[in-house]
C-alpha cells in the first residue's frame, strides 16, 4: 500500500514538473516572438500587421 502511493505522488511530481516545463517553454518562446517583432523592419510590415501590433500594444498597456 504505502509502495502504491509513493508511486502515485511520484507520478503526480512528474505530471506537474511535465506542465512546469512546458509553460517555461511557451514563455520563453513568446517572448522571443515578441522581441522578433520589435526587431525586424517596421516599414515593410503590410498596414493590416501594423494595425493588429497597434491594436494588441494598446491591449497590453490597457491590462498592466
Amino acid at each position: 500500500m504505502e509502495q502504491s502511493i509513493r508511486q502515485i505522488a511520484n507520478l503526480i511530481q512528474k505530471a506537474i514538473a511535465g506542465i512546469i516545463d512546458a509553460l517555461q517553454f511557451a514563455w520563453i518562446w513568446s517572448f522571443g516572438q515578441i522581441f522578433g517583432v520589435f526587431r525586424s523592419d517596421w516599414q515593410s510590415l503590410p498596414a493590416w500587421k501594423m494595425a493588429v501590433l497597434a491594436i494588441v500594444m494598446i491591449a497590453i498597456v490597457v491590462l498592466l
